[in-house]
């Protein structure tokens, strides 16, 4: 069994790794220079590294754990993407044989309560075997995990896992002594177990990872009650409850640490746009959508925008709320016969419940990387399903061999096709132009892909391809702010000073705190020999972004232009002390002189 368990567990890291392997050809996309190579505070690795990931709010995020491993893997291989990719995948192979042996765990522990006879021993090592199997070859090669790793910012889905499994398992492990056996009935508190405190270090390191771990406790006491059937009153239920107390704590500590970063940049959507009753049925929709992308991978989409008309007593909002409410039944009346089948939809429905949007972050209705962690429910029925059918086919029925080779042969074809379909959907991730045409030909009404799509072209410097997507951005929503900004940047590349302008103007009558725009504005006004026009908006600039180091530098160039070098060096300072490279060489340059 050891023997089988350790191959198959190298089998599963080794496939993983195999198929995820092309993405190491690809390049930063998306926000990846946004988070590593634009961001200062993580360019070296050390204290004051450490003391910005604890104490800052940067892209709408509070993860130190996930910037600290940033800044490592920057110290190690620099801007070259090769290495950041190498390291998604190496967690990602990790965390598919962690999954392994956590499903070998419940299913052992789940099958030690049964009454089976000692004779069907080798059937339930069997069916451990086949169904963890499974399980995790589904999650390592499914390609709705592809977002999750490929994509090097969303390091964070990747390592919060990693530390959430290992936290589920250490727990396991110590609550198992607290049932069966001659322990039975005198222990049930785990709070004096050494394990119980590696569980929840564990989970300290996954909030700390990203916040969507905060739904573990929740998940332990539905292990408490299945698999693990500790629950067998209402005082040993208080007492279970007591022991996830300090687990509670950092989930809401970790909730209000994520409110408020969200908050603080305007990431969370104001009720005003997306009403709670909307945001309800968008959630109900979601839910369902991931089942169907799980058992039928066919188009995974990087960005799926919020939808502009959300109707009740449609279709697409009325099947998915029978479905969530047929399922549910289906649960309760198998709840005796089979409990494996409600506590999974359980797992699954709390461990989405932080991203079905009823809190609204972000304009995207869902994302194929939430699932990274619910999947594994849906994955452990494919698995158990399997088994059911090898078992079936060894124990009782006629020609049987035909029958498990049938069983053998749909399995690997199913998991044959995630493979590729993997391997498709990583090219997706090749760069930013390859993802944003992929995203414009899936949702061509969405002005976000447009715009970012805009980006690209404006990085690979084709201004007339990135003026053209940002003119479409803003016909599909004439209030784009960004799409405002960006295509008055382009304006100014071009010497098109007077439209760069005008841009800018729109882009702050939409949004008056646009500080971006005014640093923006400020540099056009500079280069048409307007020095007191650019620096009333670099002000301005400055008072909404006191620490937006771009701002201070233009500033400073303006006051060198003029010969004001007494307010030109203390703004090169600001912006050096803020990051900016190029006015740390400015200000040595100066000292130099």
């Amino acid at each position: 069994m050891r023997r089988n368990t350790a191959l198959l567990g190298g089998g599963i890291a080794l496939a993983t790794f195999l198929v995820y392997f092309p993405s190491l050809r690809n390049g930063f996309v998306w926000d990846d220079a946004q988070y590593l190579l634009e961001n200062p505070s993580i360019r070296t690795l050390g204290l004051d590294s450490l003391r910005w990931s604890f104490s800052h709010f940067y892209a709408s995020n509070w993860h130190p754990l996930t910037w600290m491993s940033h800044a490592l893997d920057l110290a190690v291989w620099g801007a070259d993407p090769f290495g950041h990719h190498l390291t998604n995948i190496l967690l990602h192979a990790a965390n598919a044989v962690v999954v392994f042996i956590l499903m070998l765990r419940l299913i052992a522990t789940a099958g030690s309560h049964s009454s089976a006879h000692p004779q069907q021993g080798q059937r339930q090592d069997r069916t451990a075997l086949i169904a963890a199997g499974t399980t995790a070859l589904l999650f390592g090669l499914h390609p709705a995990h592809v977002e999750s790793v490929a994509w090097v910012a969303e390091r964070k889905d990747i390592l919060c896992a990693l530390f959430y499994l290992l936290s589920v398992h250490a727990y396991v492990i110590a609550a198992s002594r607290t049932v069966g056996g001659s322990s039975a009935g005198k222990r049930l508190s785990l709070r004096t177990d050494r394990r119980y405190l590696v569980s929840f270090v564990l989970f300290v390191l996954a909030l700390l990872s990203k916040p969507m771990a905060v739904t573990l406790p929740a998940v332990l006491l539905l292990l408490d009650v299945f698999p693990l059937r500790r629950v067998r009153s209402w005082d040993t239920m208080r007492s279970i409850v007591i022991e996830k107390l300090p687990f509670l704590a950092g989930s809401i500590c970790s909730s209000v640490v994520t409110v408020w970063a969200q908050g603080s940049t305007g990431a969370i959507i104001q009720n005003i746009v997306a009403p709670f009753p909307t945001r309800l049925l968008v959630g109900a929709h979601a839910l369902i959508a991931y089942l169907v992308k799980l058992a039928a991978p066919l188009t995974l989409v990087p960005f799926y925008p919020y939808p502009k008309q959300v109707e009740l007593f449609s279709f697409a909002y009325l099947i998915p709320l029978f479905t969530i409410f047929a399922i549910t039944v289906a649960c309760m009346l198998l709840r005796k016969r089979q409990p494996v089948v409600p506590a999974v939809w359980i797992y699954y429905c709390v461990t989405l419940l932080p991203v079905l949007g009823f809190v609204q972050v972000g304009t995207q209705a869902m994302a194929d990387r939430y699932t990274y962690l619910p999947s594994i429910g849906p994955f452990l029925l494919v698995g158990l399903g399997v088994a059911w059918s090898w078992n079936e086919a060894q124990d009782r029925i006629k020609g049987r061999r035909v029958l498990q080779y049938a069983v053998l042969a749909v399995l690997l074809a199913f998991i044959a096709a995630c493979a590729v379909r993997t391997t498709q959907q990583i090219g997706v991730w090749k760069d930013n132009i390859v993802l944003w045409d992929y995203v414009v030909s899936h949702e061509p009404g969405s002005s976000f892909a447009f715009n970012n799509r805009g980006n690209a072209y404006a990085e690979a410097d084709r201004s007339d391809l990135a003026i053209s997507d940002y003119t479409r951005a803003i016909e599909l929503d004439p209030l784009y702010h960004e799409a405002y900004n960006n295509i008055g940047i382009e304006f100014g590349k071009l010497g098109l000073f007077d439209k760069a302008i005008g841009s800018f103007d729109n882009a702050l009558r939409i949004d008056p705190d646009h500080s971006e725009a005014y640093v923006n504005r400020g540099i056009i006004h500079a280069l048409a020999g307007r020095p007191k026009s650019a620096l009333a908006d670099l002000d301005l600039a400055i008072r909404i972004s006191p620490r937006l180091a771009q701002a201070y530098l233009t500033r400073g160039k303006v006051y060198r232009e003029i010969g004001d070098h007494r307010h030109a060096v203390p703004d090169f300072q600001t912006a050096c002390d803020l990051g900016n490279s190029e006015a740390c060489d400015i200000v040595r340059s100066l000292a130099g002189g």
